[in-house]
């Protein structure tokens, strides 16, 4: 089956076969690995979308004004259209979302497609009028930005929940038609769901309950493409965290607690570093209080022992910045030869921390290594404890090192130069880099740019000598012979 995104030579409609690629993703790892991994997949999804709009509104998902057809390509044809289709799944259920998805591709076989054609197989199968839905997400702009808040009357035993939409702009509809579930939870953990439409800029609903509510979560499945403000308690907040049965609940919780120093966030905290989904237990890390025995605990046994090998590198990192060497062993075992390269490379970096010359003596089994997390940390260890016998070495990675990994690399060898303070092979240095920087053909603009700079920076250092002088010439003939536009900007800067 072929399937085409444009229509007549238009590519407005693109998200039709990017926003489904995108989404496949998710429906892939969520038949793979479970909706707990999908959600998190998807969280990433919507943070990146949320990150592209950098305080703007974007422009409509079907979008006919766009410049070229290159701009197209953005997170609005594919993390949005992929967040879009997951809504418009959980509105209609998986029964009709995935017969109308049917209906869609065998009606279209083989041809062009609108919106409209997605939007009317989709009602077709569920019997609904789903314009509002499609003239909202797929030809409107933006996203609804809600603050919600919530009330307890206690005489009339009613709990409310006020959900105000702030969104702004010129092109986002000042009211979105926000279908979505609100669960409340009792002191006994019991959920009672109701279903709401939010369809006002400003909104209350009142719901009957014999006792104020331990928890009301709003956007209970979690699918609405929205930021908001939510007016938890922190106890409100805790709570999500022990009881929402998602990820996007957690993650929710951990992020609005994170930063408070409460018991309620303290505990989130701690329950973080055991959480069962990976992203979560790395972020934990990244606030983790080393100082306090209990963590200090866990953190060395997820350094050893988690499943997951990028929070076993986050966790050795963190061991390695406490500068105690009671964990010297543990971080040896991070250089095993059964360990992936970011376990090494983190568990290198910890060693260099907490006893440099057993760094030095265990760089030697990994010196014929290419991964880019391992020699970038050889090549930092190097640079502060320049050896001859290490030259050699230099020379090979750099003569192979490319796009941003080439930046740290050549900038360890000016300074493992540099302090080696040996002139022949700071000389034979500057040779190797002028040949890099010169030759356009054969180098990209990356190792262009490393090389030039780690000149730069010798003249910087040698300032005032002739050698410097010769130095600062050289970079300036550089720079004179340089035709990207953004490496001549660069050097500009360089002053």
């Amino acid at each position: 089956m072929v399937w085409r995104p444009v229509n007549h030579g238009s590519w407005a409609n693109l998200t039709l076969n990017e926003g489904f690629a995108n989404y496949s993703e998710y429906l892939w790892m969520e038949h793979k690995y479970g909706k707990e991994a999908a959600d998190d997949h998807l969280f990433d999804e919507q943070q990146g979308y949320f990150y592209s709009l950098m305080g703007g509104s974007g422009h409509p998902l079907i979008n006919f004004g766009y410049d070229s057809r290159e701009s197209m390509f953005d997170s609005h044809s594919y993390n949005k259209g992929g967040c879009i289709l997951h809504m418009l799944r959980n509105y209609l259920g998986d029964d009709a979302f995935f017969a109308g998805l049917h209906r869609y591709l065998k009606a279209n076989e083989y041809s062009d497609v609108e919106a409209h054609e997605l939007r009317l197989a989709m009602e077709d199968v569920s019997g609904q009028d789903l314009n509002w839905f499609f003239n909202q997400w797929y030809f409107g702009s933006g996203q609804p930005d809600l603050n919600i808040s919530y009330g307890w009357d206690a005489a009339n035993k009613q709990a409310s929940v006020t959900i105000q939409q702030n969104q702004r702009g010129d092109q986002v509809a000042p009211i979105f038609n926000l279908p979505m579930a609100i669960d409340l939870y009792d002191a006994g953990g019991k959920i009672r769901r109701e279903n709401i439409r939010v369809t006002k800029r400003k909104q209350t609903f009142f719901f009957d309950a014999p006792v104020k509510p331990m928890l009301i979560n709003v956007d209970a499945d979690k699918t609405l493409l929205c930021t908001k403000n939510d007016q938890h308690t922190t106890a409100e907040w805790q709570y999500l965290y022990e009881h929402g049965p998602l990820f996007f609940d957690r993650m929710e919780a951990f992020n609005a607690l994170h930063a408070e120093e409460s018991a309620a966030s303290k505990t989130v905290q701690a329950l973080a570093l055991k959480d069962p989904n990976h992203t979560l237990r790395t972020l934990s890390l990244q606030i983790a209080d080393m100082s306090d025995m209990a963590t200090a605990t866990v953190v060395a046994q997820m350094a050893e022992n988690d499943p997951e090998p990028s929070v076993r590198a986050a966790a050795l990192e963190l061991i390695g910045d406490t500068g105690n060497k009671q964990y010297i062993d543990i971080v040896r075992k991070g250089l095993s030869d059964d360990q992936p390269y970011s376990v090494v490379g983190a568990a290198l970096s910890a060693l260099t921390k907490l006893d440099e010359s057993a760094a030095v003596e265990a760089s030697k089994a990994l010196k014929s290594d290419n991964s880019d997390m391992v020699v970038g940390t050889l090549a930092k260890l190097y640079a502060s404890n320049p050896n001859p016998e290490q030259a050699a070495w230099f020379t090979q990675k750099v003569g192979k090192a490319d796009f941003m990994s080439a930046f740290s690399l050549f900038e360890n060898h000016q300074k493992y130069l540099t302090k080696l303070n040996d002139q022949a092979l700071l000389n034979a240095g500057i040779e190797l880099w002028k040949g890099v920087a010169y030759d356009a053909e054969h180098n990209s603009a990356y190792r262009r740019f490393a090389a030039a700079k780690a000149i730069f920076d010798t003249a910087i250092e040698k300032a005032g000598t002739p050698e410097g002088d010769e130095l600062k010439a050289l970079f300036e003939d550089i720079k004179s012979k340089e035709t990207d536009p953004t490496l001549l900007m660069y050097y500009g800067m360089m002053k």
